[in-house]
């Protein structure tokens, strides 16, 4: 009989940064992180994850922050979500960006595979002279690599507060068939690659207004924006994983100091 418990990968980082000095790093299991040298403005934090995925039963854990400090916390690689038995993966991200502190998330892409199981909880905690940049993209299977998506579980929820009022709250669901999903013109509408760009900040805000006038027309790309209450959106789908990273590549450095993180260059 299978062991739902066998062979979990569990991980867990703690970093907080202050003055833009590292002042905790604590990194235990499967995760790992490190600040590699670049030429870009910019400090980077970069995670990873050793055991090369997570599947059924993983847990991965994060906790950040960030006191008047300016940095960008980014991946090695894709993450990939593999097919698995029992309880879903579990990821957990909290952010605490303090006092005159500027955050760039910006991971590269989640992947599911088909039978993946993975619920996600992120939470941003923020104060009013702080700025935020996430930008998070998720594929459901690579069509270039043939990679088709029959059946699967999602549950990511995306929570984010400012001076401890929510901001912005939204969540994507997925459970069981995804055929009828794909086909749906309000849900997949058979796209595979699927991304979101949020902002707050006054500096955020004015670049995004520029985006709006002069750069969201991208091929195999649909892309559109929105601006209110002192936050914006980015909202990008394509039919292929590849069409959605050459779009963000051509509009991330315009709020990330008109370069990319290191990381996304390779």
């Amino acid at each position: 009989m299978h062991d739902q418990n066998s062979q979990k990968s569990f991980g867990k980082l703690d970093v907080e940064v202050k003055n833009d000095e590292l002042k905790k790093f604590f990194q235990k299991g499967c995760a790992k992180s490190f600040i590699p040298k670049n030429d870009n403005s910019t400090t980077e934090l970069v995670t990873l994850n050793t055991a090369g995925g997570l599947t059924s039963g993983d847990n991965f854990v994060t906790n950040f922050k960030l006191n008047n400090s300016k940095i960008c916390i980014s991946t090695q690689a894709a993450e990939k979500i593999y097919s698995g038995y029992g309880y879903p993966a579990r990821v957990e991200n909290k952010v605490i960006i303090d006092d005159s502190s500027t955050l760039f998330w910006m991971p590269q892409e989640l992947i599911l595979f088909n039978n993946s199981k993975l619920e996600r909880n992120s939470y941003f905690d923020l104060k009013t002279n702080s700025n935020l940049l996430i930008c998070e993209t998720i594929i459901f299977g690579r069509r270039s690599m043939n990679e088709n998506i029959e059946n699967i579980l999602i549950s990511d929820h995306w929570e984010i507060k400012i001076n401890d009022k929510i901001k912005h709250f939204e969540t994507v669901n997925f459970k069981g068939v995804l055929r009828d999903y794909f086909k749906n013109k309000s849900a997949l509408s058979n796209n595979c690659a699927f991304n979101f760009i949020f902002g707050y900040g006054e500096s955020l805000i004015n670049k995004a207004e520029t985006i709006d006038k002069n750069l969201l027309n991208h091929e195999n790309t649909d892309m559109a924006i929105s601006i209110w209450d002192e936050k914006f959106i980015i909202r990008s789908v394509s039919e292929d994983n590849y069409d959605l990273r050459i779009a963000l590549q051509k509009i991330l450095p315009y709020f990330y100091n008109n370069e990319l993180p290191k990381m996304w260059k390779f």
